[in-house]
C-alpha cells in the first residue's frame, strides 16, 4: 500500500496499488468511466466527507490523486443526475449524498492548497 496513507487506513479506499491506480474500474477507460456498471449487485456505501485536517495531513502527490478520483466521482454522479432526469426518476438521497460528499471534500482540498500557497508567499517574501 502507498505509505502516505498507512496512518490513515480509510485512504486506502482512494489510494489503491500503483498498478490500479487512476481507475477503480480495473481497465476501463474513456468514457464509460462516467457510468456506474449496472450490472453489479454491489451495495454502495456511502462514506463522510475529508475533512481539512485530514487533507493537512497529505502530501501534494495524494491531494493530486485524490482531486483526480473526486473528480472523476463527481462526473459519475453528475452523469447519473441526468441520466435520471431523462428517464423522469428522482435522484435517491444515497446518490445525493455521495454527490455533497464529493462536492465538500474538494472545497477542503481547495482550502488545504489555497493555506499551502499563502504559507509559500510569505516564507518567500522573507
Amino acid at each position: 500500500t502507498n505509505p502516505s496513507v498507512s496512518a490513515f487506513p480509510a485512504a486506502r479506499h482512494f489510494f489503491p496499488q500503483k498498478s490500479q491506480f487512476h481507475s477503480s474500474k480495473g481497465a476501463i477507460r474513456g468514457f464509460e468511466e462516467f457510468f456506474d456498471d449496472e450490472n453489479t449487485t454491489d451495495a454502495v456505501t456511502n462514506g463522510r466527507a475529508w475533512t481539512v485536517p485530514d487533507l493537512r495531513r497529505k502530501g501534494f502527490d495524494d491531494l493530486h490523486k485524490l482531486w483526480y478520483v473526486l473528480y472523476k466521482e463527481r462526473n459519475l454522479l453528475l452523469s447519473f443526475k441526468q441520466k435520471t432526469q431523462r428517464l423522469a426518476r428522482p435522484v435517491t438521497p444515497i446518490d445525493e449524498s455521495r454527490y455533497q460528499n464529493v462536492k465538500r471534500s474538494m472545497a477542503c482540498i481547495k482550502i488545504v492548497m489555497k493555506e499551502r500557497m499563502k504559507i509559500e508567499a510569505m516564507m518567500s517574501d522573507r
